[in-house]
């Protein structure tokens, strides 16, 4: 019988971990092959132990409270080392509010062959996602050196955290990647594709996301994922590192520039990333990224913005080019 881990890191968000946990109470009553771990970074404050008394009281629930504030990506990893080899890891975030019977749903598609779950939607790549979302699953063979990385990382809603689940057996071996990328801000798509690579296929299984949670409520910094991402660009194929590199600089190199201030180490080593696999191309984008973020960073740049918006010509090219920056989007 598949067993069925939910990890759930919180920080200081005591109402909306209360809700997830009762949510799933009711979802796993009578199930013997589910455990929920809630991880908190410690806040300092009284809530935490308000979440541990609610936690204790179920002995379906363990708690832990961090000896001090890791981080939300650490936090997040500590459930790849929390979980077992006969487990299913699915890493939840508090404030994504699971759906009624989508722990019946996920169980009747469990299956030992079947490595990763992918929660799909509409707007997913072509390949890689459901032809509907009304319920039925549908299995894939990923090959490394023939899909590429792009696709899985940008062109799918795996990258979020709460949209997988991971067979253990098969990624146990792979989580010391998550830690080594960490400054990545997607230590869980470096133990992905770490996996992926080594191995060189996957079975994967696609289920619609839309059955089994509802969108995040809650807001988060993602200047971290600026900052970061292309350092992950090292698993993809020597076919596709200079390209995946170039189409993720015509989209982010101003965003990238704007992270600078927050995460400076992170973003001068993911800099020098980006021209060794991009070469003269990554540096030209590079050169419109930053002159991007000086016009936006003028009062000047602020009315370029608004008559940008406003203008829907305009807008629609920028969009087009993905260079959404401008927009404000």
């Amino acid at each position: 019988m598949p067993k069925l881990f939910i990890y759930i890191p919180t920080f200081n968000r005591l109402e909306l971990a209360m809700k997830q946990l009762e949510i799933l109470l009711s979802e796993i009553d009578g199930k013997d092959n589910v455990r929920i771990l809630i991880s908190e970074n410690p806040s300092g404050s009284a809530q935490s132990a308000e979440l541990e008394a609610a936690c204790r009281a179920n002995p379906r629930v363990q708690y832990r409270r961090n000896l001090g504030n890791y981080g939300a990506n650490a936090n997040f990893l500590l459930g790849f080392c929390e979980a077992q080899s006969d487990e299913v890891l699915w890493l939840l975030a508090d404030d994504t509010e699971v759906k009624p019977g989508s722990i019946d749903y996920i169980f009747s598609k469990l299956n030992s062959d079947i490595a990763f779950y992918g929660f799909s939607v509409p707007q997913d790549d072509p390949e890689l996602r459901l032809p509907n979302q009304s319920g039925e699953s549908l299995d894939k063979l990923l090959v490394w050196d023939e899909i590429g990385i792009e696709k899985l990382i940008s062109k799918t809603s795996w990258g979020g955290i709460t949209c997988a689940l991971y067979d253990m057996n098969y990624f146990k071996g792979f989580v010391e990647f998550g830690f080594a990328f960490y400054n990545s801000s997607f230590p869980h798509l470096a133990i992905f594709l770490s996996a992926l690579k080594k191995n060189s296929q996957m079975k994967i299984r696609l289920l619609p996301l839309n059955i089994i949670h509802g969108d995040n409520t809650g807001s988060a910094d993602y200047s971290l994922s600026v900052a970061g991402m292309p350092q992950i660009f090292c698993f993809a194929p020597n076919w596709e590192r200079k390209k995946i590199t170039i189409n993720w600089l015509k989209r982010f190199s101003a965003a990238f520039y704007f992270s600078r201030k927050s995460h400076p180490e992170v973003f001068a080593s993911t800099r020098e990333i980006m021209k060794n696999y991009g070469g003269c191309q990554a540096r030209f984008w590079l050169a419109v990224g930053k002159a991007e973020f000086l016009i936006r960073s003028t009062a000047f740049g602020f009315r370029v913005q608004t008559f940008i918006k406003e203008n829907k010509v305009l807008a629609r090219f920028f969009r087009r080019t993905g260079r959404t920056l401008m927009l404000g989007d």
